[in-house]
């Protein structure tokens, strides 16, 4: 177990080998972002939010020493808003400049800060030029990458993702068989009941009587 000094939980649960100066390689490869396809996805559709509920995540760490209850939430933050006023200035820029393609990565610059806050908590290997590189031309797969690595943390203190409803499988109930058993024709019993008249009550002065019914 690797818990370091400061709180938090076990920061490298896979107990991947230290180099000589300390530094371990990721949880995660960058590419291996679809062993998580739900983070991946939400990473490439809304990468403010993603960048976001990250930072969250990671600042609940090092200030309470455990997972945050509300696993990133609210998205609307500072953070997310950060990231989209930024994206819509680098397109703002980008279309009035003609290098629409090259300043809408300008946004993922502002990854780079928490990558490399993310790499010094956990103890990993790489260096600035590294996390620039993978913010801009890989930012969904960081972005994934990065809430990996924060997950198995989190995973340590007792957090579990939670199982979505469409993938709760209900076990078919245990039908009861019953099995009819047909008794010989010597074991019937047949029973009559003799034809009697039985008096049920009486309106008035007249007498009401009922045959028995003949079994």
């Amino acid at each position: 177990m690797s818990i370091q000094p400061g709180g938090g939980g076990n920061r490298n649960l896979k107990n991947l080998p230290y180099d000589a100066q300390g530094l371990r390689e990721w949880s995660f490869e960058i590419l291996d972002c679809c062993g998580d396809s739900e983070t991946c996805l939400a990473a490439l559709l809304c990468p403010c939010v993603m960048h976001s509920a990250n930072e969250k995540r990671h600042q609940y760490l090092e200030t309470h020493g455990t997972y945050d209850p509300e696993h990133g939430g609210p998205w609307c933050s500072e953070n997310c808003w950060d990231y989209v006023v930024k994206m819509g200035v680098a397109i703002f820029v980008g279309c009035c400049t003609g290098g629409l393609a090259c300043c809408c990565r300008m946004p993922c610059l502002t990854q780079i800060s928490p990558r490399q806050r993310l790499r010094a908590r956990y103890n990993i290997v790489g260096t600035p030029s590294t996390d620039c590189t993978a913010a801009i031309l890989c930012s969904s797969c960081a972005l994934t990458q990065e809430s990996r690595e924060l997950e198995l943390e989190e995973m340590s203190l007792g957090w579990t993702r939670p199982v979505p409803a469409t993938q709760i499988s209900t076990q078919p109930s245990a039908f009861m068989h019953t099995q009819v058993v047909s008794m010989p024709p010597t074991m019937t019993m047949m029973m009559a009941v003799p034809q009697s008249t039985v008096p049920v009550g009486v309106v008035g002065n007249e007498k009401r009587t009922t045959q028995a019914i003949q079994v």
